[in-house]
C-alpha cells in the first residue's frame, strides 16, 4: 500500500514541480535564474524578477536543463543546473550530457523530482 505522499508524488506534474521550485528559489533570494519555456511549461511567478525567460532554449541545444539558477552571497557564490521531471519522466542522453557540462563548470547538477519537493531535499538545496 502507498503512503499519502507516495500518492501525492505521482499526482505532481513537472510544471508543478517547477512552480514550486521557481516560488521557492524565489523566497531564498536567488537572484538570477533561467527557465527553458520551450520546454513547454507556462510557468507564471509573480514574485520572481529574477527569473528571465528562455523563450529561445533550442538553440542551446537540445536536453538544455529547465532551470539555470545562480547567487551570489558575501561568503559564498553558487550555480545550480536542474533537470526537473515528474515520477514517471525519463532522462534522455542529451539532458545527462548537459549535467555533466554544467558540473565540469563548478555548478551544482541535479535531476529534481516530486520526492525531492515533499521530502524537504529542495528546500535544503535552496537555503
Amino acid at each position: 500500500m502507498k503512503t499519502p505522499r507516495q500518492l501525492l508524488d505521482e499526482q505532481m506534474s513537472e510544471d508543478d514541480l517547477l512552480k514550486n521550485v521557481i516560488e521557492m528559489a524565489a523566497l531564498f533570494k536567488w537572484r538570477f535564474g533561467y527557465h527553458v519555456f520551450d520546454s513547454g511549461s507556462k510557468i507564471q511567478c509573480p514574485r520572481c524578477d529574477f527569473l528571465v525567460p528562455g523563450r529561445y532554449a533550442r538553440r542551446l541545444g537540445e536536453g538544455f536543463p529547465d532551470l539555470i539558477l545562480g547567487r551570489v552571497k558575501e561568503d559564498s557564490h553558487r550555480g545550480i543546473a536542474a533537470e526537473l521531471k515528474s515520477m514517471t519522466g525519463k532522462v534522455t542522453e542529451a539532458q545527462e550530457a548537459w549535467l555533466r557540462f554544467f558540473n565540469l563548470m563548478h555548478f551544482e547538477t541535479y535531476l529534481l523530482r516530486p520526492p525531492d519537493w515533499s521530502s524537504g531535499r529542495i528546500e535544503e538545496i535552496l537555503k
